[in-house]
C-alpha cells in the first residue's frame, strides 16, 4: 500500500480503484475456489459482485446450492477496519433485506486489505434491527449496540485472518470449508486467538500506513536522533522497524491505559478522538490526534506518579499519525474495542500480546531473538530454587525471561500454578525481586509493561528496569533513572541498586564481535580485559579470532551472581565446535559447576542459529567444581512430538532418559583442548593405537597450489590465501579465444570445489569441463609486463580498469573493487621476489590429494591423478614422506571414512548456515592411520575398498548430494568395518562412531533448516500465529620458487 514518493498521500480516485481491485482480486480467488472444488454434498454455483436486494448491491456475494451463503462487505484500509459498526452494520442490512425476501444468508464477512471477520447470521437479527438508520443507510447505527458488540467481543465472529492484500487462496478455501461443512454448528475460536489477531491486525494496518510518512519525517526532522538510535542499538535499524515499534508502542500504551482506568478512579476515562473538540481545537488530523493521544499518556504519569517507563517514549514519541481518516478511526476502534472486553479476559490474554503479535521476522533485535516460553519455562524452573530468589535478565527483550521467572517465584510462594490475575501482595513481592537491563529503550517499555500487568487489577509501580548497556553495569551500583515517582513526600528521583543476586537468566545476543558498537566494544574491553587476556578470548579479527558478545555476556554475567548463584542461558551452539569456544571452555572449568548442556539441533529462532542450553553454578571450590558431574544432553534432531520441559530437567536430575541421549561426566574430564561437542555423543575420543599418525605428519597442507596462495598459507607472505580476483584468473576455453591468450599462460585448472565430484580427479574430468567451456582455465603468467605479448599485457589492462570484485568482509560488504586492487593483488605487489606484479601468482605445484574446505552432506578427499591448478577453497596435500599408489589409496579409504568424518564433525569450523570448514590446523592434527605402518593385506583390503568407493561414485553420479551419500553409505560402513579391525576396536564402538556421525550431520543439516519454534515444550499453551592458526609466524622464512617447484 505504499507508493514511489515520500509520502504517500492518495486520492480518492486512487483509493477507489484500490478498493476495486481489491474486490476483485477477492472474488476471482472465490471464483476460483468454486470452480475447483466441492465441498462433501454442497456446491458453490456462483460468486457474484453484482446480485441487488432491495435496490442495494453486496461487494461480493457467494451463493451454495443457488441460495445467498455469504456476504462480504469490502472497506478500504485506511477509512474502514473489518470490526468498525459501519462495515459490520452493512454487511448485516444486506443479510436482513435478503430474509425479508425469503433468502436465508448464512454468514456475512467484512475484509479490507489486512484483515476479514466472518460473522455468523443471528437467527432473529430483525430484534436488532433500526429501521431508520438502515432506510437512512446510516450502517453504524443500522442496529442496536448490543449486535455490534456481539460481533466485534461476543460469540456472532466465528472466523477472523489476517493477510497482506488479499488472501490466499489455500486459506479462502478452508475458511469455506469450515462454513459450509459446520454451518450453525460452527463453534468461534478462543477468545484469546480472536484478541490477539485483532491487535496484531492493527499493528500491521497501523505500521504500513505510517511507515512513508515516518521515513519523510525522520529524514526532514531527525536525522540526529535515528543516527544515535542506530548507534545505541549497533543494528541496520530500517524505517519499517521503526514504524513497526511506533505502531507497537501505540497499541501498548492504550492497552494498558485502559488497564489502568479499572484501578485508579482520578484516572479520566481515555475515549475515542477523533473529530472531537479538546481545549477549543478539532481533533481532525495525524498530528492533533497524536498529540491529544500523548497528552493522555502523560495525564497517566501525572494521576500515578510512575509507569514513564511505559507511557513516555523518548524518540517514538517525535514521530507523527498520517491523517488518514482510517488510521485515525482505526486507533478509536481499538479504544472502544478494549471497552468491551471484560477485565479478567484482557489479563489473560496480555501475557501472550508481546511474543505472539510479533513476526519471528521482526523479532532480531541487536542480535536478539525472542525466546520461545518453554526455553524460558526450563531455565526459571532449573534456576530458582527458593521464593526469595532475586533474579536478573541483563538482555530482557520483551521480558520473556522474567515472566517464566515471575510463575516459579508465584509457584514456590503459594505452591499453586498461576491462573488468573495475582494477589496483590504477592505480586509486589515478586515484582521486587525481578531485575532487567536492556540497552534498548523500546524493550525497556515491552518489559515494563508485561511485568506490570502480571496483575491488571493493581498493576505493580516498582518495576526494576533499567535502559542501559550491560556492560555499564555494576553489582552493587545505584542506577539513577531518566524520570521521577510520586511518593507522599513529594516527587523523587526513581533510583535502583543493583544487587548481586541468586540467578541470571536470558538469552544474550548472538551478535558476531566486528557487528557490536564500538562504544560496546570499549566497555567490554575495559570491564573484562583481564579475563580476555588470560583466556585469549581478546578479539583478533584479521586472525579469525572474533569470539561473538555472548561470551563475554556470559563472564560479565557471574560477577552479579552471589556465591552458588546459578546462570541459565539459551545461547547459540557453534562454541562447541569453534576454537573460542575451547578458550572459553577453560573460563567455564575454572569458575563454575557446569550442571548442564542441552543442545538444541532445531532451528528454534529464524536466524540460521541453533542453540545450546547451558545451567551453571557459580563455585569457588576447585575440588567441588571438578567433582562435579557434567550431563550433557542431545535432544533429536527430529522429535516426533515436543519434549516436555519437566522431562528434561528430570533427564539432569536422574542423568538418563528413554527418549534423547544423556551422557554424563566428571568435570576434571573435561577436556581443556578440545571442542566439547565429542561430549554431545558420549565419545571422548577415538581409541589410538601405534598405527595412528597425525595427518601433518605425512602431508604439508595449504589452501590451493599456486605459489602465491602456498606462501599466503604458510604466511610467509602477508596476504588473504584467495587469488584477489577468480573473474580475472579464471577462464574457459571461449573467454580464452575471445582475449587470443597464448597456451602458455593458461594451466589446466579447478575453478571451483563443485567440480570435485568423485573420489579421484582424472584427465578425462578436466576433458569434460573443458568441452562444456566451464571455467577450466587459470592464468598463470610468472613474466615481466614488458615481456609479455600484446594480447596478454591487453587483458592485465583489463583487470587495472573494468574487472571488479565484489568485498565479502562484514564492514565493507556489498562494495566493489577493481581486480588489481583486491587485497591479495596488493600483496603480491609487495614481494617483488617472488611475483612481477599482482597479475603474477608465481607457479603452482601439483597436490596429490584434494578436499573441500567447505563441505555440506560429507568431507571428500579426492585423489588428484592430473596435476591442476586449484581454486583456495580447496585444501592441497603435497607428499612430505614417500607413499605407493596403493598406500595412498588404503590412506583414502581411511580419509572416507566414518572415523575421519567424526573427526571433521567434533573438529571442523561450522558455519551459520550449516556448511562445515576443515581449516589447515585442524587437518594437520587430524589422527589417521599410517599407511607406513600397515601390512600388505591391510593395504590391499583398504584400497580395494577405496576402489570400489569410487565406482559406486561414478556410477550414481557423484558423492556430493545427500541421496548419493545414502548410496555410498554401505560401503563407507564397510571401510570402517575394515579399519576398526586393525587397532581392535570392538564392533560396538565401530557402530557407535558411524551412528555420531550420522546424527552430527542430521543435527548440524536440521539446523539450517526450518525454524521448530515449540521444540521445548512448557506448562502454557501458546497460541502459534501466522505468523586459524593461534600464532603467526615471527620468523617468515625466505622460500625460493625452486624450493616450491621441486
Amino acid at each position: 500500500m505504499s507508493s514511489s514518493s515520500s509520502v504517500d498521500w492518495r486520492t480518492t480516485r486512487d483509493l477507489l480503484e484500490f478498493e476495486d481491485r481489491f474486490r476483485e482480486r477477492l472474488a476471482d480467488t472465490l471464483k476460483e475456489i468454486g470452480r475447483s472444488y466441492r465441498f462433501g454434498e454442497y456446491e458453490i454455483n456462483e460468486v457474484s459482485t453484482s446480485w441487488e436486494i432491495r435496490g442495494r448491491r453486496p461487494d461480493i456475494t457467494v451463493f451454495v446450492q443457488n441460495q445467498p451463503f455469504l456476504i462480504v462487505e469490502c472497506k478500504r484500509a485506511i477509512e474502514h477496519s473489518p470490526w468498525d459498526n459501519f462495515p459490520i452494520g452493512q454487511a448485516y442490512t444486506y443479510a436482513l433485506l435478503a430474509k425479508k425476501d425469503g433468502y436465508s444468508v448464512d454468514f456475512v464477512a467484512t475484509a479490507n486489505q489486512y484483515y476479514m471477520a466472518v460473522f455468523r447470521v443471528p437467527e432473529n437479527l430483525e430484534d436488532y434491527a433500526n429501521w431508520k438508520g438502515i432506510r437512512k443507510r446510516e450502517y453504524n447505527r443500522a442496529f442496536t449496540r448490543e449486535l455490534y458488540l456481539k460481533a466485534r467481543a461476543g460469540d456472532l465472529c466465528v472466523i477472523d485472518t489476517s493477510y497482506h492484500f488479499v488472501p490466499t487462496k489455500e486459506a479462502l478455501y478452508d475458511i469455506l470449508k469450515r462454513l459450509i461443512e459446520e454451518k450453525r454448528e460452527i463453534k468461534p475460536e478462543p477468545f484469546r486467538y480472536r484478541v490477539i489477531r485483532r491487535l496484531k491486525s492493527f499493528v500491521d494496518f497501523l505500521s504500513e500506513e505510517s511507515k512513508n510518512l515516518i521515513e519523510f519525517h525522520v529524514k526532514n526532522n531527525l536525522q540526529n536522533e535515528f543516527s544515535a538510535l542506530r548507534k545505541r542499538r549497533g543494528v541496520s535499524l530500517m524505517y519499517e522497524q521503526i514504524a513497526k515499534e511506533f505502531a507497537y508502542s501505540i497499541m501498548n500504551r492504550i492497552l494498558f491505559y485502559k488497564v489502568l482506568e479499572k484501578s485508579w478512579k482520578d484516572l479520566e476515562k481515555l475515549k475515542p478522538l477523533y473529530g472531537k473538540e479538546i481545549d477549543g481545537v478539532r481533533i481532525d488530523d495525524g498530528e492533533k490526534y497524536f498529540k491529544a493521544l500523548k497528552t493522555s499518556f502523560e495525564r497517566v504519569v501525572d494521576v500515578t506518579g510512575d509507569f514513564e517507563p511505559v507511557f513516555i517514549l523518548d524518540f517514538h514519541d517525535k514521530l507523527i499519525l498520517p491523517s488518514y481518516v482510517g488510521v485515525l478511526k482505526a486507533i478509536d476502534g481499538l479504544i472502544q474495542d478494549l471497552d468491551n472486553i471484560e477485565l479478567e479476559k484482557l489479563g489473560d490474554v496480555i501475557g501472550y500480546v508481546y511474543e505472539e503479535i510479533i513476526d519471528p521476522q521482526e523479532r532480531h533485535q541487536f542480535g536478539q531473538f525472542y525466546t520461545p516460553h518453554g526455553v524460558a519455562e526450563l531455565i526459571a524452573k532449573w534456576c530458582i530454587r527458593s521464593p526469595s530468589d532475586l533474579v536478573l535478565d541483563p538482555g530482557s527483550g520483551s521480558g520473556t525471561f522474567l515472566i517464566e521467572a515471575y510463575r516459579r517465584l508465584y509457584e514456590l510462594k503459594t505452591g499453586k500454578n498461576l491462573e488468573g490475575i495475582t494477589e496483590e501482595d504477592i505480586h509486589e513481592q515478586i515484582i521486587g525481586k525481578l531485575y532487567a537491563i536492556d540497552i534498548d529503550e523500546f524493550a525497556c517499555h515491552l518489559t515494563a509493561m508485561n511485568l506490570s500487568m502480571r496483575n491488571v487489577l493493581h498493576p505493580s509501580r516498582e518495576v526494576n528496569v533499567i535502559p542501559s548497556d550491560f556492560f555499564l553495569r555494576e553489582p552493587k551500583q545505584e542506577v539513577l533513572l531518566s524520570y521521577k515517582v510520586l511518593t507522599v513526600e513529594g516527587l523523587e528521583e526513581r533510583k535502583i541498586i543493583l544487587p548481586k543476586v541468586d540467578c541470571v537468566v536470558g538469552n544474550p545476543p548472538y551478535t558476531r564481535w566486528v557487528e557490536i558498537p564500538e562504544k560496546t566494544q570499549e566497555y567490554i574491553k575495559h570491564n573484562l580485559g583481564k579475563f580476555m587476556r588470560n583466556y585469549g578470548l581478546t578479539p583478533q579479527v584479521r586472525r579469525g579470532l572474533e569470539p561473538p558478545i555472548y561470551l563475554f555476556w556470559i563472564i560479565n554475567a557471574e560477577k552479579f551472581l552471589k556465591d552458588n548463584g546459578r546462570l541459565g542461558m539459551i545461547i547459540s551452539n557453534l562454541w562447541l565446535q569453534t576454537d573460542y569456544g575451547v578458550k572459553f571452555t577453560n573460563y567455564l572449568l575454572d569458575h563454575f559447576k557446569i550442571h548442564a548442556i542441552i543442545d538444541i539441533p532445531l532451528r528454534i529462532f529464524k536466524a540460521l542459529i541453533t542453540t545450546t542450553i547451558i545451567l551453571l553454578e557459580k563455585e569457588e571450590d576447585k575440588d567441588k567444581r571438578e567433582n562435579n558431574e557434567v550431563v550433557f544432553v542431545r535432544l533429536p534432531p527430529d522429535p516426533v512430538e515436543d519434549i516436555e520441559v519437566d522431562e528434561i530437567l528430570r533427564a539432569i536430575q536422574e542423568k538418563r532418559h528413554d527418549k534423547f541421549a544423556v551422557h554424563v561426566y566428571k568435570q576434571k574430564e573435561l577436556s581443556r583442548e578440545k571442542k566439547w561437542i565429542r561430549y554431545l555423543f558420549g565419545i571422548a575420543g577415538i581409541e589410538k593405537s601405534d598405527k595412528i599418525v597425525e595427518l601433518g605428519e605425512l602431508f604439508e597442507i595449504t589452501r590451493g597450489n599456486s605459489l602465491y596462495s602456498y606462501l599466503a598459507s604458510k604466511r610467509i607472505v602477508g596476504g588473504t590465501v584467495d587469488l584477489g580476483s577468480n573473474e580475472f584468473f579464471f577462464f574457459t576455453p571461449l573467454k580464452a579465444k575471445d582475449w587470443n591468450i597464448p597456451e602458455k599462460y593458461l594451466y589446466p585448472a579447478i575453478a571451483s570445489s563443485r567440480q570435485l565430484k568423485w573420489f579421484t580427479f582424472r584427465k578425462k574430468d578436466w576433458e569434460k569441463l573443458r568441452d562444456n567451456d566451464s571455467k577450466c582455465y587459470i592464468f598463470i603468467c610468472h613474466e615481466p609486463r614488458e615481456n609479455l605479448p600484446d594480447s596478454v599485457r591487453k587483458y592485465i589492462k583489463w583487470g587495472e580498469t573494468e574487472c571488479t570484485l565484489r568485498i565479502r568482509r562484514s564492514r565493507t560488504r556489498g562494495q566493489e573493487r577493481i581486480a588489481d586492487q583486491a587485497e591479495a593483488s596488493q600483496a603480491r605487489e609487495r614481494y617483488p621476489e617472488y611475483f612481477y606484479g599482482w597479475y603474477d601468482l608465481g607457479g603452482f605445484k601439483p597436490a596429490v590429494i584434494l578436499t573441500t574446505y567447505y563441505t555440506w552432506h560429507k568431507t571428500r578427499f579426492v585423489l588428484c591423478n592430473f596435476p591442476v591448478v586449484v581454486d583456495p577453497d580447496i585444501l592441497c596435500f603435497f607428499q612430505k614422506v614417500e607413499l605407493t599408489k596403493e598406500q595412498l589409496k588404503a590412506l583414502l579409504a581411511y580419509l572416507s571414512s566414518s572415523f575421519t568424518q567424526f573427526y571433521v564433525e567434533t573438529e571442523g569450523r561450522k558455519s551459520g548456515g550449516g556448511a562445515l570448514g576443515l581449516e589447515i590446523s585442524q587437518a594437520e592434527r587430524m589422527p589417521v592411520l599410517d599407511p607406513r605402518k600397515l601390512s600388505d593385506e591391510e593395504i590391499k583390503k583398504l584400497a580395494n575398498l577405496f576402489d570400489k568407493l569410487e565406482a559406486k561414485a561414478r556410477e550414481i553420479g557423484g558423492a556430493t548430494e545427500r541421496r548419493q551419500i545414502d548410496q555410498l553409505r554401505p560401503i563407507i560402513h564397510e571401510i570402517d568395518r575394515e579399519i576398526g579391525k586393525i587397532p581392535e576396536l570392538p564392533d560396538f564402538e565401530v557402530y557407535a562412531i558411524q551412528n555420531a556421525v550420522d546424527q552430527m550431520v542430521e543435527r548440524r543439516i536440521a539446523g539450517a533448516g526450518e525454524v521448530t519454534r515449540h521444540a521445548i515444550r512448557g506448562d502454557e499453551e501458546i497460541p502459534e500465529l501466522e505468523e586459524k592458526s593461534d600464532d603467526e609466524n615471527e620468523d617468515q622464512k625466505q622460500l625460493s620458487l625452486n624450493d616450491f617447484l621441486e
